[in-house]
């Protein structure tokens, strides 16, 4: 799922998921990609086994960015292969973001929120 550098997305409220249910447990599968203005005044959702922002993600102070990154996001737990990525180089703007990756995180760009909450394998660095 691409969003494009002159995607400009208005909603109440948004997923964008590559999971793909087997026997009951969500498996992360190809990329999300951010690269134009996603604004939402509830949450966003972004699952994949590949998210990637370089764009701008905005919520309302009360909103919420949910990201799921990996093989096996089911119920926040995953599998012990790392094949997750999460990567954000542009902007998120939220009230609180939640992250959840099995593996490599690269968090360059600016995070502006109330609260974070993350479940990792892996370390968080900013």
């Amino acid at each position: 799922i691409i969003f494009g550098k002159i995607s400009q997305i208005n909603v109440g409220a948004l997923t964008a998921s590559c999971f793909d249910k087997i026997n009951e447990v969500q498996k992360g599968i190809g990329t999300v990609r951010n690269d134009g203005f996603i604004q939402a005044s509830g949450p966003i959702f972004l699952e994949a086994s590949r998210v990637e922002n370089s764009g701008l993600i905005h919520t309302s102070e009360m909103g919420k960015v949910t990201i799921f990154s990996g093989e096996d996001c089911s119920g926040g737990g995953f599998s012990s292969k790392s094949s997750g990525f999460f990567e954000n180089t542009g902007t998120i703007k939220t009230g609180k973001i939640e992250l959840f990756s099995d593996a490599n995180m690269f968090l360059d760009g600016h995070f502006f929120l109330q609260k974070l909450r993350y479940i990792l394998k892996t370390p968080l660095t900013f």
